[in-house]
């Protein structure tokens, strides 16, 4: 049985047909991009992350004492994001965490955490590649982390490199990824 593709159609995702493949490269319908390929599918506050097995340690809630934090970010990603990690040069796409506190009744960047959403060995891109073939999709785990931040409320927005937001699952909605913490 042949391999298909996953591509955005309409906002729905789809399998692609050799036709739908066709029109593709004779530029009918557009590539998704990297925000579209992708989304965070879920994200703690946390303590720490372990590197080698890129899980989180203490589970914090949105409203902490100060301290230093991680978030840490679980995505899932198509077989379009999985295409652009395997073309890229060392196996790796880049992606932000974007740290604003809030001064004055506005939000202020802080800090932008330029993330590599790095899988890099071929080990790892063949075993998501199985994944997107079996599920349809891949996670991956990314992370920043602020060291003793003052108190007020920040927000961390996750966007690609090029700025575009990646959307969230928050509560069963998907929207733009803007995580709130509040420091006190």
């Amino acid at each position: 049985m042949p391999k298909s593709n996953i591509l955005y159609v309409g906002g729905a995702l789809r399998r692609a047909t050799t036709v739908g493949l066709l029109l593709l490269a004779l530029g009918g319908l557009p590539m998704p991009t990297v925000a579209q390929s992708l989304e965070v599918e879920s994200f703690r506050w946390t303590n720490q992350v372990d590197k080698v097995s890129k899980q989180f340690d203490l589970i914090y809630p949105s409203k902490i004492g100060r301290r230093d934090i991680f978030l840490w970010t679980q995505i899932k990603g198509d077989q379009n994001l999985l295409g652009k990690l395997q073309s890229s040069d060392n196996g790796s796409i880049r992606i932000r965490h974007q740290w604003f506190s809030n001064e004055s009744g506005g939000f202020v960047v802080e800090e932008d955490a330029v993330i590599d959403l790095d899988v890099g060995r071929k080990a790892d891109l063949q075993k998501l590649a199985y994944e997107v073939d079996s599920q349809g999709f891949f996670r991956w785990r990314v992370w920043s982390s602020r060291r003793n931040l003052f108190p007020g409320l920040w927000r961390v927005d996750v966007v690609t490199d090029e700025g575009d937001s990646i959307d969230c699952v928050i509560d069963t909605v998907t929207q733009p990824c803007k995580l709130y913490l509040e420091v006190q």
